[in-house]
């Protein structure tokens, strides 16, 4: 069962109660002398558990939606969705909620992406989110294998558009060489035996390109219309409704209904 904007609601705000009683009790113990605070473990490990068991329902209602398509096979490309706001703990940047395993699909190789803030109606959550700059952009340490070719398309997230940004490859690439998953401090994968394994890789912001008018015309970045409900992958600068878009070409931050940025 997917879940309804209502029941997000719920577990959300239970969530948040949890993370800021863990936060209070944590705060208290720090400030005992060493050997002390025994009687704080019990309510640790109470409200641990008990977000741990929201955390997994919110999970598994998680939308699973075609985000992308691939512009090798055709295939359509899946992946976890909250399209509800940013205030899901699928953006919770340090713990994000999604399934452990993606569907994925096509040759997928990394996702990134950006999201066009509506300052007006910036949701509150207790954790750090870093949603992406106003705009798309490439990653140039990706797009300096040959056999990658990355398609932007669009989503609404909450009061917000969003840009998922997936890179594919031609060839299979080591996927110790990707990026960080869009909105969160790794990427996961499943190695040649089926363990599931955790990476990380930064890439530093100034490095991120925001004319992709070259990549358009050299057909390495293609595009799939906002309204497309068949999420055609087409090409060139003709009719592109994604370049020279207004907006932030820096990474935003929020915390707590607040957003900043590196600049700031």
């Amino acid at each position: 069962m997917t879940i309804t904007k209502p029941r997000r609601r719920e577990l959300l705000d239970e969530a948040f109660e949890c993370m800021l009683q863990l936060s209070t009790v944590k705060d208290e113990r720090s400030q005992l002398p060493p050997g002390k605070g025994a009687e704080y473990s019990g309510v640790i490990d109470e409200l641990g558990g008990r977000l741990h068991a929201l955390t997994n329902t919110y999970i598994e209602q998680l939308a699973i939606i075609q985000m992308s398509s691939c512009p090798f096979t055709g295939k359509p490309f899946h992946h976890s969705w909250d399209e509800f706001g940013l205030d899901g703990l699928w953006w919770n940047y340090h713990k994000s909620a999604r399934p452990l395993v993606e569907k994925w699909g096509g040759a997928f190789h990394a996702l990134s992406g950006a999201v066009q803030v509506n300052m007006d109606c910036i949701e509150y959550a207790p954790f750090l989110t870093e949603p992406g700059p106003d705009v798309p952009f490439l990653l140039p340490r990706l797009m300096e294998f040959e056999s990658i070719v990355a398609v932007v398309s669009q989503l609404k997230v909450g009061e917000h558009t969003a840009y998922p940004i997936v890179y594919f490859s031609e060839t299979k690439l080591p996927w110790k060489r990707r990026a960080n998953d869009w909105g969160r401090n790794h990427f996961c994968y499943e190695d040649d035996r089926g363990v599931i394994r955790v990476g990380e890789h930064f890439d530093a912001e100034d490095e991120h390109v925001y004319d992709l008018n070259d990549a358009i015309e050299s057909n390495r970045l293609r595009w799939i219309a906002p309204d497309d409900k068949d999420m055609r992958v087409q090409n060139g600068l003709v009719n592109c409704p994604f370049v020279n878009l207004p907006g932030a070409r820096s990474v935003a931050r929020t915390r707590a209904g607040e957003l900043w940025r590196p600049e700031d």
